[in-house]
């Protein structure tokens, strides 16, 4: 198959995209953390590690964890979903881990899959853990942490809807390159 490239998303190296994500994430965090606050001034149950400094570290050793979990469900997905034979690398690189596997080719719903499991996964472990260990508060933290985590992937899942003709994605170096495919 022959492809043609519609748009690049480029992650690890535009300067002007991460600052903007950076931005988005505080944003995901600050409101998360109101309305978790919120939720708990309003009586909402504190659980087990209610207690300051207890739910600090507690949220600080989930959000902490959850950073290569995340990574892993990523690699999980692109070998459950990618060709035959995939290699997936890990790294990092200003401030974020990353797994990916350069220059496989996905068609578009794997590739949403791929960028979007670990918010979703992670979520619901977050929500299971918080009531199997009685800590919904430490729960609700490290979701919120997490999810602001998760902008990256959030917004090259969005550039992939925003294009319809796009068939398939590319895994790249530094992101994801959109593709439409087109006859030889």
């Amino acid at each position: 198959m022959s492809y043609s490239v519609i748009e690049s998303v480029d992650v690890l190296d535009d300067r002007v995209l991460q600052g903007r994500l950076v931005r988005w994430g505080a944003m995901v965090f600050v409101v998360g953390v109101f309305l978790t606050v919120a939720w708990a001034l309003l009586g909402g149950p504190m659980g087990r590690w209610g207690q300051w400094p207890e739910w600090l570290v507690a949220s600080a050793v989930g959000s902490f964890v959850a950073l290569p979990v995340h990574e892993l469900v990523h690699a999980l997905c692109f070998k459950l979903l990618g060709p035959a034979g995939l290699k997936v690398r890990f790294g990092y690189q200003d401030g974020m881990l990353y797994a990916g596997a350069p220059g496989a080719v996905l068609t578009r719903d794997a590739m949403l899959v791929v960028l979007l499991a670990p918010a979703a996964v992670l979520t619901v472990g977050f929500v299971v853990l918080g009531c199997v260990l009685d800590a919904p508060f430490v729960a609700m933290v490290c979701i919120w942490v997490h999810l602001s985590g998760c902008v990256g992937d959030v917004l090259m899942a969005v550039q992939i809807w925003k294009h319809p003709e796009a068939s398939h994605v590319r895994d790249t170096e530094t992101g994801i390159a959109l593709l439409k495919e087109v006859a030889s």
